[in-house]
């Protein structure tokens, strides 16, 4: 059982990443941004929220942080696969510009 300074401390982690995240987001800075989601989904991951009832992590706002991360991880895939497609078409734009 973890003490209440445990597990205060993965609550203001998971917060704290999330912000991060957030502010990533805003500022269009894609790469940090996945970097900070891959903390987050490893906050997300800690066996001390196993501690807390549904209840509580819902009061958290955890809950919701779970579902932006889900959502942020499906546009994340979404955007790669388009930057992708982009890249390809930009070379066919070379090849037909020799």
């Amino acid at each position: 059982m973890a003490t209440k300074e445990e597990k205060n401390k993965v609550i203001t982690d998971i917060k704290k990443t999330a912000g991060l995240l957030g502010e990533s987001l805003q500022a269009r800075d894609w790469e940090q941004a996945y970097e900070y989601h891959d903390s987050l989904k490893k906050h997300l991951e800690n066996e001390l929220l196993g501690e807390f009832t549904g209840n509580e992590l819902t009061k958290l706002g955890i809950e919701e942080i779970r579902q932006l991360s889900k959502k942020y991880a499906y546009f994340n895939k979404e955007m790669r696969k388009f930057q992708g497609a982009l890249v390809a078409n930009g070379k066919r734009f070379l090849e037909h510009a020799k």
